[in-house]
């Protein structure tokens, strides 16, 4: 798993599972655990073409505690979908 390369404003949890090659991209959010580890099972189900993101909870650190809603982190996390897809 890669995490985006970028500035100090990268995301927080958006993870690169697969890059693939073309058409919309997939996102998916973190279990109940936090981490993105088992979607790369699923983004190598769906071939090298889909494009896999995984939404990972800032807080598998284990020094950044969670957001303190659940409307909170999806709120975050649909910020952070939007910097990859604006749009769609």
């Amino acid at each position: 798993l890669r995490r985006p390369v970028g500035a100090a404003t990268a995301p927080r949890s958006l993870v690169a599972v697969q890059p693939g090659t073309g058409g919309l991209p997939l996102f998916v959010v973190h279990g109940a655990a936090g981490n993105v580890l088992n979607v790369r099972d699923l983004a190598r189900a769906l071939g090298p073409a889909q494009t896999v993101f995984g939404l990972q909870s800032p807080a598998v650190d284990g020094i950044t505690p969670p957001g303190a809603t659940i409307g909170q982190m999806a709120q975050a996390y649909l910020d952070e979908v939007r910097v990859a897809q604006p749009a769609g």
